[in-house]
């Protein structure tokens, strides 16, 4: 089917090596039916595209890891400069139709781009600048007044995979995949971690 959804392999762009191995190339949820993904349909690029009933539209070129806001009326997903016409890494947020683009530059390469529930927040992690494919800590970007703020600091060469925020916005859970490999829970108000579990997925 022409209009089957593609999920992107790391293997076949390596341009994005570090951050499409551990990104989700598909929303798990969807708004209304649609689905957002990301895909390398035109093969010059990775690209999120959203799609229902059968009609697919390209909402963001050169981008990745995209997730709905919880109103479902913007998505949210990372940049990296040397490979968009920014030239700049950063957080893109866009209408579900492509048209209307707001962009919030980052340090480094963001990645493990996700909302809270308030749509107010969008947390991610960045990439060290030293060794890209290790995580520097988890970030938040309030919405409201345009600031970003280190959240968490990561110790030791660890490579954040998953990010998700909880329902009261006062936790937040986040995967890792190097040693220490496994689950974590951050608490937000005295920023402790606690050890949850390992090799989960």
């Amino acid at each position: 089917m022409k209009n089957r959804k593609r999920c992107i392999s790391y293997l076949l762009l390596p341009i994005s090596l570090f951050f499409l191995s551990s990104c989700s190339n598909v929303d798990k949820y969807s708004i209304n039916g649609k689905f957002v993904f990301t895909s390398s349909r035109t093969g010059n690029s990775i690209d999120v595209y959203v799609t229902k009933n059968g009609k697919t539209t390209l909402v963001a070129k050169r981008a990745y890891c995209p997730k709905w806001s919880p109103d479902g009326k913007a998505i949210a997903c990372a940049v990296e400069g040397r490979f968009n016409e920014t030239k700049k890494d950063g957080i893109l947020v866009i209408s579900t139709d492509g048209k209307v683009k707001e962009f919030f530059e980052t340090d480094s390469t963001p990645t493990q781009v996700n909302w809270d529930a308030s749509g107010s927040v969008i947390y991610y992690a960045l990439s060290r600048k030293d060794k890209p494919i290790y995580s520097d800590g988890i970030f938040s970007l309030n919405m409201a007044n345009r600031t970003h703020s280190k959240v968490w600091s990561a110790e030791h060469n660890l490579r954040i995979t998953d990010i998700s925020a909880s329902p009261l916005g006062d936790k937040i859970l986040f995967k890792t995949s190097e040693l220490p490999l496994g689950i974590f829970l951050l608490d937000l108000k005295d920023k402790q971690t606690k050890y949850l579990a390992t090799g989960v997925n």
